[in-house]
């Protein structure tokens, strides 16, 4: 069997663009992953932020001429390379003089979004997948790290599912916290449906600002990776619900199946809970059946005769016991957190925001038959059968703290 092989889709990389998060992230992580052993390929668009001759950046001939098509124009697209000497890496990057001849990565000089930013990252994206194709190098993994790669999942899934270098490829997408608030043209899904995609594949991207890049990419991914620790709240909230998330969070609406087994699936679901961040009980859990160490003084049955024991060898026991406690506490924990537990009474965080003290939280079916959470002042009969509790205040990170109530 030969070497893995993955490849990795970059917004940013040092040393070429800013050391920024991403960019550090995107140059050591392909690193670390050549360093096990794996053969690993990487691209970054080449802004004219970045100077040719400094990095060395040269034209590779066989690889470059073809066209893109992009809103029924041809667009020449260049590839060149360079490597980074001291990390014996080579990096591809995607060139073509309408889209990234500016000496601007994203905004103009006056700060503004470039308004052909939608079509530089098409023209981006399927770069990458065409130049790899002319490569004929099969990846095992696509990792893709930014907003600006967004599409790539996509791409993937749809448009090149069929293609026997992609059949069994599984992409990754990184969330990093966003430096850019713009937003992209309008026809973009227009631009997009030109390519033989149908509407529903693009339907996320009708409001198209980069929050909704970055659920348009998970929605495809299989798996996702959250890269920065104050990514936007709505973007990690979407990431706790989507498939590719592969658990239920702590402090998200769930649902129960008819086989009584917990489901993120509203399809599923007959009836509705919160999972618990910390229940004080819970019946049928396997690490419940651990025995927790006990500590009692040795002596005889009779409270008036002398204990058994000197008072040296119970302290000794003592401090025997505290390791073997701490030690329970631990072995516990690492089997409790194995199971999705539900909080049946009492209060608890909910994953939910722009909820209002006193509001009903409400399950809702959300996208790809994900349970989601909505806020209600005044729930009809019907809400209020299927609430799972009732805000009883808001905490700082602006999630809902509720009274739970099991219908």
């Amino acid at each position: 069997m030969g070497k893995k092989r993955v490849l990795y889709v970059s917004q940013e990389i040092v040393p070429y663009t800013g050391e920024t998060t991403m960019g550090e992230v995107a140059s050591l992580l392909p690193q670390k992953t050549q360093e096990r052993g794996k053969d690993i390929r990487m691209f970054l668009p080449k802004f004219g932020t970045i100077n040719e001759r400094r990095h060395q950046l040269h034209e590779v001939i066989r690889l470059s001429g073809m066209n893109l098509i992009i809103d029924d124009f041809d667009h020449q697209l260049i590839i060149k390379v360079a490597s980074i000497q001291k990390l014996r890496m080579q990096v591809y990057f995607i060139d073509n003089d309408e889209y990234f001849l500016t000496k601007h990565m994203f905004n103009n000089e006056d700060g503004s979004f470039m308004s052909n930013n939608d079509e530089r990252m098409i023209f981006y994206c399927k770069g990458v997948i065409e130049t790899v194709r002319k490569l004929g190098w099969k990846p095992d993994v696509i990792h893709c790290q930014g907003w600006f790669t967004s599409l790539v999942p996509m791409y993937i899934k749809k448009l090149y599912a069929d293609d026997p270098l992609f059949e069994d490829v599984k992409v990754i997408y990184s969330v990093f916290d966003n430096t850019y608030d713009g937003v992209l043209s309008t026809t973009i899904t227009d631009k997009l449906l030109f390519e033989n995609l149908e509407e529903k594949d693009v339907a996320m991207l009708q409001e198209s600002n980069i929050t909704n890049l970055h659920k348009h990419a998970i929605d495809y991914a299989d798996a996702v990776v959250q890269a920065s620790a104050d990514i936007e709240k709505e973007v990690l909230e979407y990431i706790k619900k989507s498939d590719t998330c592969g658990a239920i969070a702590k402090g998200d609406i769930c649902g129960i199946d008819a086989n009584s087994k917990i489901t993120d699936k509203w399809s599923e679901a007959h009836s509705f809970v919160v999972k618990s961040t910390d229940p004080s009980y819970v019946g049928g859990d396997s690490w419940g059946t651990l025995k927790r160490p006990e500590l009692t003084k040795q002596g005889h049955a009779d409270r008036n005769n002398p204990a058994d024991e000197t008072d040296s060898e119970y302290a000794t026991r003592t401090t025997q016991h505290e390791t073997d406690l701490a030690a329970f506490e631990t072995a516990s924990e690492a089997e409790r957190v194995k199971y999705d537990r539900i909080a049946f009474s009492g209060q608890v965080p909910c994953n939910l925001t722009g909820a209002s003290v006193g509001d009903y939280i409400i399950p809702k079916e959300g996208t790809s038959d994900a349970i989601i959470g909505e806020a209600v002042s005044s729930p009809t009969f019907e809400q209020y059968q299927k609430a799972v509790g009732k805000v009883w205040k808001v905490l700082d990170n602006g999630n809902a703290w509720i009274s739970v109530k099991i219908g």
